[in-house]
């Protein structure tokens, strides 16, 4: 009750000074909507590509715009952010313990499936973090791929 009326008093004052009525409220530009849960946070690549990871197992590529771009098909639930490479490549995990590293032509695909322990690393000075209900990370430390769970 009493952050209620805090709550209230304060709007109250904040409006009868007029800082209320100066403020817009933001418009939606536009919405995409994937196929499952999105948890991961997104990357924007260097021509405004915004990449974002879904519970539909896809890393979606959207266009500035809104419209899909493409959409990587994985064999689990993408939670974990994108990370984008100093050469365009783009760097995201899944739920089935892939690690992927995908090319915009889709010809340069690389995956590494020992993620539990160490692995070769396939980052160079990047950090990509792997989500969901247990938090990952994996960090480049000497030339390997670590996971700290």
């Amino acid at each position: 009750m009493f952050k209620s009326l805090l709550s209230l008093s304060l709007f109250i004052q904040c409006a009868s000074l007029g800082f209320a009525q100066t403020q817009s409220i933001p418009a939606k530009k536009w919405a995409f909507k994937t196929g499952g849960s999105v948890w991961s946070s997104p990357a924007i690549g260097s021509d405004g590509t915004i990449y974002v990871g879904s519970g539909d197992n896809n890393l979606y590529a959207i266009n500035p715009d809104g419209s899909k771009k493409w959409a990587f098909k994985t064999s689990g639930d993408v939670d974990s952010s994108p990370e984008i490479g100093s050469d365009g490549t783009i760097y995201v995990g899944s739920n089935e313990e892939n690690l992927y590293a995908i090319k915009e032509n889709y010809l340069d695909i690389k995956t590494t499936t020992d993620t539990r322990d160490d692995a070769e690393i396939l980052l160079e000075q990047h950090t990509a973090k792997h989500g969901g209900f247990g938090i990952r990370t994996w960090s480049a430390d000497k030339g390997n791929l670590r996971s700290f769970d």
